[in-house]
């Protein structure tokens, strides 16, 4: 079940010391008070249908002593429900024994399996008490590529402009997106964002973003997001038809072409590999790159 947004702060009745600690609910009507920390990203997807978020603050005057936030996953999908931690932060470690408390208390409230994690920067504090906490913690390789979008315009591959029956996401409306994102999903049991159905046509760029149309019917997507920070992340591709692997090609072309219309080479473009033929696909499209080292860590919650 969808948290409250509107959830009140409750005081806890653990100590610091001899002050009291608040713990505080994240949601989209008070994440603008922690945007220092978290940064503007962190606050757009705090907003997401299954994402979740607890703060642990001072009583005496309410600084931030440590957060986390997470995602709950395959909650409607004939799967086990797990969650994934997105951020940690940690100023003071008893408060965030505290939050990862809190955290495993709400996760199991909405019956997750396990948690797991892939995270930079987690100093030796923090590795302490996620490992007293049952993570068993790993050093992995990330499963993120962080690529300049300048780096595309050397895919010999992707040079040639793609053809008519390639659209931008701004040319369909939102009935057609809608209806082409369900038959997809329901016939290829397509990857995706958790929320996918969740979220409105306008949160994915109409310009880079786009679609295979055939006789007036969505049969595919390549869908990205701009984060507020200028990000740019893919996150959904996928295509029906007998002609799909074809059309993946085509539609990987129209967007790197909008792409480097539309915003500077230096940004950013962040490739998430999050299974095996998005791995192979960015082995082949930037053979040897590789991502930075992060610590993983997994239990289960029950």
């Amino acid at each position: 079940m969808r948290r409250n947004a509107e959830a009140a702060s409750v005081k806890a009745d653990k100590k610091a010391g001899n002050e009291k600690m608040i713990t505080q609910e994240l949601h989209e009507f008070n994440i603008n008070n922690y945007m220092d920390v978290i940064g503007p990203d962190r606050a757009e997807d705090i907003s997401r249908y299954y994402y979740r978020g607890v703060a642990c603050l001072d009583d005496m005057d309410n600084t931030l002593k440590a957060e986390i936030i997470w995602e709950m996953k395959s909650v409607e999908r004939d799967e086990d429900t797990s969650s994934e931690i997105m951020w940690i932060y940690d100023k003071d470690s008893e408060y965030l024994e505290y939050a990862l408390d809190e955290y495993s208390k709400r996760v199991i409230e909405e019956d997750a399996s396990r948690s797991f994690f892939e995270l930079a920067g987690i100093g030796d504090s923090e590795e302490k008490l996620l490992s007293v906490s049952g993570f068993e913690l790993l050093p992995v390789e990330s499963r993120d590529l962080r690529i300049p979008l300048g780096e595309f315009r050397q895919l010999h591959t992707l040079r040639k402009k793609a053809p008519g029956y390639i659209r931008s996401l701004g040319e369909i409306n939102n009935d057609m997106f809608d209806q082409g994102l369900i038959k997809i999903m329901f016939n290829r049991n397509a990857g995706g964002l958790e929320d996918m159905y969740y979220l409105p046509k306008d949160w994915f760029d109409e310009k880079v973003s786009c679609c295979v149309m055939t006789d007036g019917m969505v049969n595919g997507f390549l869908l990205v997001h701009i984060y507020p920070s200028g990000l740019m992340m893919p996150v959904f591709f996928s295509s029906s038809g007998p002609d799909s692997r074809y059309n993946l090609l085509e539609m990987m072309r129209f967007s790197v072409h909008s792409a480097l219309e539309a915003y500077p080479e230096d940004t950013t473009v962040l490739i998430r590999r999050r299974n095996e033929s998005v791995r192979k696909l960015a082995e082949k499209l930037f053979p040897g790159k590789t991502g930075d080292m992060v610590m993983s860590g997994e239990r289960n919650e029950r």
